[in-house]
C-alpha cells in the first residue's frame, strides 16, 4: 500500500511539473507583444522579490520528492548477481559454454518464482515487473565500440520495472524467491551435474549378448567424456575407464563371438540382416560417387590443373606465394572422403558377416551361463568406477570452489546506492526549480501585460471624458 501512495505522489508531481509548463506557454503566447529587454529584465526583478517563496517551494518540493523516492528504495529492492567462477571473464558458464544473462529472466526462473510465491501471475506478466542491467548500461559503455569487446560484464542487476505497481505483492519477497530460483537454476544446469554418472542398466538383461557390450561401451564414453570435460583429458580415472572399454569389454565381445551366444538368434539375424543391407546399400551410394569423381578428373585438361600462385602474407606480417585449390583438387578431397566412407562400411559388413557365420554354432548352456556372470562382473566394475567418478568430481569441484570464496555466484537483494538516491532526488529538484523559477519569470510579464492594459483602459476613458 505504502509502495502504491509513492507512486501516486509522484505521479501527481510529475503533473504539477507538466501544469507549471503548459501555463508557461500560455502566458508566453499572450506575452508575446511586451517581450522586450527592459521588461524582461523588471519580471526577473520581481522575481528576485519573492525568492523567499521560490526557495520554500523548491524546499518542499526535495522533501517530498526525496521521502518518495527514500521510501520506494527502502521498499523496493534490487538484485545484484555476480560471477565469481574463474570462466566468468570470458564470458562463459562453469561447464564452458557461453554465459547468457537472459536467463536470468528465463520462463523457467519466472515459472519457479510463481510456483513458490503462490503468485496468480503468468509468466509474461512477471517478466515484464524486471528488467536486466549490467557495467555496460551503468557505464554507458557502447557495445558496439572495440573497448567493449575487451571487457566482459560479471555482475548484473535486476530492477523492477513501474509495472510491479499493477500487482498486490510484497516486492522484497518476491526479489528474494527469484533470488533463490535463479541460484538453483544456475546450479541446476551449469554446476556439479553429474547426474550423466548415474547409471541405468535396466533392460539390459533383455538384450542380445553384444547389444549389451554396447551399452556398457556407452555409458563407459559417457563417464569418459565427464571427465574430459570437467577435469581434463590427462585424467588417470577416465585412463582407467578406457583400459576398461578396450580390455575387459573386448574381452568380453570376443567370448560372445567364439561361442556364437545369443539369446534368440532367428530374430537377431533377422535384424542384422537388414542392417547389412542398409550398408550394403550405402555402399554402393559411396563408390559410385567416387566413380563420378575419378571419371571427372579424367576429363579435366592438364593445362588447367598446374598450380596457381598468389601473393600472401603470413600471420607475422612475411610475404609468400601461396598455392590455390583449382577444381580438380577439390575433386580428388571428394573421392578420397567417399572411398573412406566406402571402406568403413565394407568393414562393418565384414564384421556382421563373421556375427551370421559364428551364430550358426550351438553352444553349451555353460557358455551362457559365463557371459551372464561376465555381464553381472561389468556392470559391478562400471558402477564403481560410476562411484570413483563422483567422489573424484565433487573433490574437483569442491577445491575449485573454494578458490572463489562463497561459491560460483554471488546473489544479494539490495537496496538503491545512496548515490543514486542523491543524484534522483537532486537531479529531479532541479527540473522542478528551473521550471518554478521560469513560471514566476513569466508571471511577472503577465502582470506587465496586465498593468499596461489598465494604463490603455485608463488613457482611453480620459480621453473619452
Amino acid at each position: 500500500m505504502i509502495v502504491q501512495i509513492s507512486e501516486a505522489v509522484r505521479l501527481l508531481l510529475i503533473l504539477w511539473i507538466a501544469v507549471l509548463c503548459m501555463k508557461i506557454f500560455i502566458r508566453l503566447f499572450r506575452c508575446r507583444r511586451i517581450i522586450e529587454v527592459a521588461n524582461v529584465e523588471k519580471a526577473f526583478k520581481n522575481t528576485v522579490l519573492r525568492r523567499y517563496s521560490f526557495m520554500w517551494c523548491v524546499i518542499l518540493f526535495f522533501i517530498i520528492y526525496a521521502g518518495m523516492h527514500c521510501t520506494k528504495a527502502r521498499l523496493i529492492p534490487q538484485l545484484r548477481v555476480g560471477l565469481t567462477y574463474e570462466e566468468a571473464d570470458r564470458g562463459q558458464t562453469p561447464n564452458k559454454t557461453r554465459f547468457n544473462e537472459s536467463e536470468i529472466l528465463s520462463p523457467t526462473v519466472m515459472e519457479g518464482v510463481i510456483q513458490k510465491g503462490n503468485l496468480y501471475m503468468t509468466v509474461e506478466e512477471l517478466t515484464e515487473c524486471f528488467a536486466l542491467t549490467s557495467f555496460f548500461d551503468e557505464k554507458k559503455i557502447d557495445a558496439e565500440t572495440p573497448e567493449s569487446d575487451l571487457r566482459i560484464a560479471t555482475e548484473y542487476r535486476v530492477v523492477f520495472t513501474d509495472n510491479i505497481y499493477r500487482y498486490q505483492i510484497s516486492p522484497r519477497y518476491i526479489m528474494e524467491q527469484l533470488a533463490d530460483e535463479y541460484e538453483e537454476e544456475f546450479r541446476r544446469s551449469y554446476v556439479e551435474n553429474d547426474s550423466i554418472l548415474t547409471l541405468e542398466f535396466d533392460g539390459i538383461d533383455e538384450m542380445e549378448y553384444l547389444d549389451a557390450a554396447d551399452y556398457l561401451q556407452l555409458q563407459a564414453e559417457r563417464m569418459c567424456r565427464y571427465l574430459d570435460h570437467c577435469v581434463g583429458e590427462n585424467s588417470a580415472l577416465a585412463g582407467k575407464i578406457r583400459t576398461f572399454m578396450e580390455v575387459e569389454l573386448e574381452r568380453y565381445r570376443s567370448y560372445v563371438l567364439e561361442h556364437g551366444l545369443s539369446k534368440r538368434s532367428d530374430e537377431y539375424e533377422t535384424r542384422i540382416d537388414h542392417l547389412d543391407r542398409m550398408l550394403q546399400m550405402q555402399y554402393n551410394k559411396d563408390m559410385a560417387a567416387y566413380k563420378v569423381r575419378m571419371e571427372m578428373m579424367d576429363l579435366y585438361n592438364t593445362h588447367m590443373t598446374d598450380y596457381v600462385l598468389v601473393p600472401t602474407l603470413d600471420p607475422n606480417g612475411g610475404f609468400y606465394m601461396s598455392r590455390t585449390k583449382v577444381g580438380i583438387d577439390y575433386f580428388a578431397d571428394e573421392a578420397d572422403r567417399f572411398s573412406q566412407s566406402a571402406k568403413e562400411r565394407e568393414e562393418e559388413m565384414e564384421n556382421i558377416e563373421y556375427i551370421r557365420q559364428r551364430l550358426r554354432y550351438s553352444s553349451m548352456p555353460s557358455a551362457f551361463e559365463h557371459a551372464e556372470e561376465q555381464i553381472e562382473k561389468l556392470k559391478e566394475e562400471l558402477a564403481d568406477f560410476s562411484t570413483e567418478c563422483r567422489e573424484y568430481c565433487d573433490l574437483f569441484f569442491q577445491n575449485k570452489q573454494s578458490k572463489f570464496g562463497d561459491g560460483y555466484l554471488q546473489i544479494d537483494v539490495v537496496e538503491v546506492s545512496l548515490y543514486s538516491l542523491v543524484t534522483t532526488c537532486f537531479r529531479g529538484t532541479f527540473i522542478y526549480a528551473l521550471v518554478l523559477y521560469v513560471y514566476l519569470v513569466v508571471s511577472g510579464l503577465e502582470k506587465i501585460r496586465l498593468e499596461e492594459r489598465v494604463k490603455i483602459q485608463s488613457r482611453e476613458a480620459e480621453s473619452d471624458g
